[in-house]
């Protein structure tokens, strides 16, 4: 009897996995359709959307990241071994969509900031006065930051001002105070203690301090070193004048 009672509980615990894979691959499934409606939207009425309707359709996008999470880890709770392998490349297939759809609308809200308020800067610059020099500092950074920050890591580049912040290059213009504070927007994104994300029309900024890479500390030493000649010119100087005194 008591093999019977086992036989019978594992009987009931597999029609419960069965039944729970099945309610999982439902919502797989609606995921998956969710992710094909906002290709659709990406690709034939994006372009011409209002900023609004474009940050809704970003927020579902990130409100899906967190639901396929807990879809994976639901889906490893009762799913066998050897089924994983297909599951996982299932599941990576569908958030490497969801993550072209971001950057997609990423890429047009920022287009669409920086075509909104262009003409705010273009009024701005073309009532100040320029000077035009041949260079401005040196490269800057002068040193690779360390970014070593898996928040900053996980951010897609494109929404940055400067997507290639972090590498030595040349500076093209200095913003004086009257005219930065007009290129600033609403919102902040802090990454970490030292690194925050600033919103500008141009797209967000980083601002604080990092760790440089490979930094080294150099030490120079300057002396002088003086001229035969004038060595050999003072040792007789000093002989001629221990000579003039009688000893």
């Amino acid at each position: 009897m008591e093999g019977a009672g086992a036989l019978e509980t594992n009987e009931m615990l597999s029609v419960t996995f069965a039944e729970k894979t099945k309610t999982l691959n439902r919502r797989r499934g609606s995921y998956k359709a969710k992710i094909t409606k906002l290709q659709s939207f990406l690709k034939d009425k994006a372009s011409n959307a209002e900023q609004l309707l474009l940050q809704i359709k970003l927020d579902k996008v990130s409100e899906m990241y967190s639901s396929m999470e807990a879809l994976k880890i639901e889906y490893y709770e009762v799913v066998e071994d050897e089924q994983l392998p297909n599951l996982e490349l299932i599941l990576e297939e569908m958030e490497d969509d969801l993550e072209e759809i971001k950057v997609g609308l990423q890429t047009l809200l920022k287009h669409d900031d920086i075509s909104k308020n262009v003409s705010i800067c273009n009024t701005a610059l073309s009532n100040n006065d320029f000077l035009i020099v041949p260079m401005i500092t040196d490269f800057v950074p002068s040193i690779q930051p360390n970014l070593k920050i898996k928040r900053f890591n996980d951010i897609n580049r494109s929404i940055l001002a400067d997507p290639s912040f972090d590498k030595p290059g040349k500076i093209d213009m200095i913003i004086g105070a009257e005219l930065f504070y007009q290129i600033l927007k609403d919102g902040r994104k802090v990454i970490s203690d030292n690194v925050t994300l600033i919103n500008s029309v141009f797209g967000f900024i980083v601002s604080g301090s990092v760790n440089a890479i490979n930094h080294k500390s150099n030490c120079f030493l300057i002396s002088e070193s003086e001229n035969i000649d004038n060595c050999i010119k003072k040792f007789w100087e000093r002989e001629r004048s221990r000579g003039n005194h009688p000893g």
